[in-house]
C-alpha cells in the first residue's frame, strides 16, 4: 500500500474504533445541552427586538387585568409591591426591610387598609405613576430604540411628567423590556439619571414591572 494512502482520514474509523465514537457521543451531548438551555432562556423572557415598534406588545398590559410584582430601589431602599388589578380597581401591599401595608384603588380614592377600615391616603409612587398604564405606555412611545437598548432622555422624561417648562441637565435613561409569547411581561427602567438632573432626591432609582396572569383577575380582594 501507498505511504500517502494509508495516510487518508478514513470516516468510517471515526466509527468503528471506539475511542473516537466516545469522543463523538461527548460533543453531541453538549452541543444538545446547550440548545437546550438557550431554548429556555428564550422561552423564559426574551429582550426587545431592533425589529419591532416599542409598544408592540404592550396590549395586555394595556388591558388592566393582570396580578403584578414590582420592586422599586431607592439608593440602597428596596419597596416590594405585590398586587391585582382589574380595570380601575386595585388592591396591593408595598413593604421593605421593616414595614408591611395593604392598598385599595378605586375609579378616584387610593386607601390604606386597616383592619376593617379604609383610610384615605395618597398612591405610594416615585419618580411617577407607575400604576397607570396610560402613563407607562407614553414614556415607552416617547423613548428611543437602538440595536441594543432603549432610552428616553432626561427632558422627553421631564416633559411628560412635568406641567412646568424647563430646560434640564442632557441625559438618558434605559429601559428594558421583557417578553413571553410576543408580549411585553416586564419592563425594567433606570431612572438615575432622570432623578439626578431633576430633584437630586436620590442617586439610583431603579423601577422594575412584573406582569402575569393577564385577563384572569376577577375579584382583586381575593387573597394574594
Amino acid at each position: 500500500m501507498d505511504k500517502e494512502e494509508g495516510k487518508k482520514f478514513n470516516i468510517k474509523e471515526l466509527f468503528t474504533n471506539r475511542q473516537y465514537r466516545s469522543i463523538i457521543i461527548l460533543v453531541f451531548y453538549v452541543l444538545l445541552f446547550t440548545v437546550l438551555i438557550a431554548s429556555l432562556k428564550i422561552n423564559q423572557g426574551q429582550k426587545v427586538s431592533s425589529e419591532h415598534d416599542i409598544l408592540d406588545g404592550y396590549e395586555l398590559i394595556y388591558n388592566n387585568n393582570f396580578a403584578y410584582e414590582y420592586d422599586i430601589t431607592l439608593d440602597n431602599q428596596t419597596f416590594y409591591y405585590n398586587g391585582k388589578k382589574n380595570k380601575e380597581e386595585e388592591s396591593f401591599s408595598v413593604h421593605d426591610q421593616d414595614n408591611e401595608r395593604w392598598y385599595y384603588i378605586d375609579e378616584e380614592n387610593c386607601y390604606i387598609i386597616d383592619g376593617d377600615s379604609k383610610i384615605k391616603s395618597e398612591k405610594p409612587f416615585f419618580v411617577f405613576d407607575f400604576f397607570d398604564t396610560k402613563i407607562i405606555e407614553e414614556i415607552l412611545s416617547r423613548s428611543s430604540k437602538g440595536e441594543e437598548e432603549i432610552t428616553i432622555s432626561n427632558q422627553a422624561l421631564y416633559d411628560l411628567l412635568s406641567d412646568m417648562d424647563r430646560k434640564i441637565e442632557e441625559g438618558n435613561n434605559s429601559i428594558t423590556l421583557m417578553y413571553r409569547n410576543s408580549n411585553i411581561t416586564e419592563i425594567h427602567m433606570d431612572l438615575s439619571n432622570y432623578v439626578n438632573a431633576t430633584s437630586r432626591k436620590y442617586d439610583k432609582v431603579i423601577i422594575n414591572l412584573r406582569y402575569y396572569d393577564f385577563d384572569l383577575i376577577d375579584n382583586v380582594l381575593e387573597s394574594q
